[in-house]
């Protein structure tokens, strides 16, 4: 297993040595982008929902194993995956990614690349909505203090309406108004 790490980590090194203005940085329309923090360790097997696949130069592609769907690449730096107008068809995708990205360290810092707005945000409240709920893994923060604003008002509120609901539902063994105690007869 460390020896795999070693060797994706130095094919990884080679492919960026030999195509260091690759064209494949930049979110666009049709592409997400998220900067991770280089020397992060790539996942290529166990991750829930997804079948990887290892290429020569390092990168790990996943699809979704039912439809054959490309859902993201993995490059160690950044891991890249669909855009599209449609903001449920985003957040679907995300949900996919998302075992990827937290996959990482909390430690590593990370953050979506360029001013696409929807997919900025919706990044974002990813965040926050993995770090409310799984306090226990560490918090992921992002690297870019405009969109790390988003994430932290993104918890605030998700904290506050988990609060809300778990503080209005009663619990169902207590005892309701209308409980009386059993008659011994």
């Amino acid at each position: 297993m460390k020896g795999d790490k070693a060797a994706i980590s130095q094919l990884r090194g080679w492919d960026y040595r030999d195509h260091r203005g690759n064209a494949v940085k930049a979110t666009t329309d049709s592409r997400c982008v998220v900067i991770c923090e280089p020397g992060g360790t790539p996942i290529y097997s166990g991750v829930p929902g997804l079948q990887a696949s290892l290429k020569k130069n390092g990168r790990v592609q996943f699809r979704d194993p039912e439809t054959g769907r490309h859902i993201c690449t993995d490059y160690g730096d950044r891991v890249i995956f669909r855009n599209t107008g449609d903001y449920d068809a985003l957040k679907r995708d995300m949900i996919k990614v998302a075992p990827v990205l937290f996959s990482r360290s909390p430690t590593v810092a990370m953050a979506p690349e360029g001013n696409d707005e929807q997919f900025n945000t919706a990044f974002a409240k990813m965040v926050a909505w993995h770090n409310v709920n799984h306090r226990d893994e560490g918090e992921y923060q992002i690297s870019r203090p405009d969109v790390d604003q988003v994430r932290v008002e993104s918890e605030i509120r998700f904290s506050e309406t988990m609060s809300q609901v778990s503080n209005s539902e009663p619990a169902r063994n207590e005892p309701g108004s209308s409980w009386k105690p059993p008659s011994p007869l």
